[in-house]
């Protein structure tokens, strides 16, 4: 089974950051499934909120929709996903001061697992690029060994292997939405 990593559905509007896109790297690039780099040119990510309400969330969330997660939730991937993740230096500006022992999370693989047939989406005009969901299903064997990856068919969405979100629910973590795509309303 298949799981997919989004913005909390409880999740609060101000605790959402804005990435700088002129002072960051194009964040597109961290949706490619590959290893990047960029070298000092770190992302920069402001948050109206204070060094002690983010500290309190293991992922938090921006509008570039890129995971910022925290050391703890870095050392389990590290642990259980090594082989699908790069992890990236970040600037985080809260309103007090800047918060550090963050890291942008690059999932660098990518899979082929839409099940075409049970899902229900829409094309961009004039092309073979899907634009959006009704519903989504994906193969059950699409994600093979890798614990993370990004649907190669639609990088938006950050898949999660069912081993491995096993393992981050009984961690408790605050920040990180993981939902089954048969389950979400589109």
């Amino acid at each position: 089974m298949v799981y997919l990593w989004k913005i909390p559905s409880e999740y609060p509007d101000k605790l959402i950051g804005e990435y700088d896109k002129n002072l960051s790297p194009d964040r597109f690039i961290f949706t490619d499934g590959e290893i990047v780099s960029i070298g000092k040119n770190y992302p920069v990510i402001t948050f109206e909120a204070s060094i002690d309400e983010l500290k309190r969330l293991d992922c938090l969330c921006n509008n570039a929709m890129l995971p910022v997660i925290s050391e703890r939730l870095a050392c389990t991937l590290k642990e259980f996903a090594s082989a699908d993740i790069q992890l990236i230096d970040v600037v985080i500006s809260a309103s007090d001061g800047e918060l550090v022992g963050y890291s942008l999370l690059n999932v660098t693989a990518k899979v082929i697992g839409i099940d075409k047939a049970a899902s229900k989406f829409t094309l961009i005009p004039g092309t073979e690029s899907i634009m959006g969901f009704k519903s989504l299903r994906y193969s059950s064997d699409c994600m093979g060994d890798h614990m993370l990856a990004r649907d190669a068919e639609y990088s938006s969405n950050l898949m999660v292997s069912d081993g491995l979100v096993e393992r981050l629910i009984t961690m408790n973590l605050l920040g990180v939405g993981l939902y089954r795509p048969e389950d979400m309303n589109y």
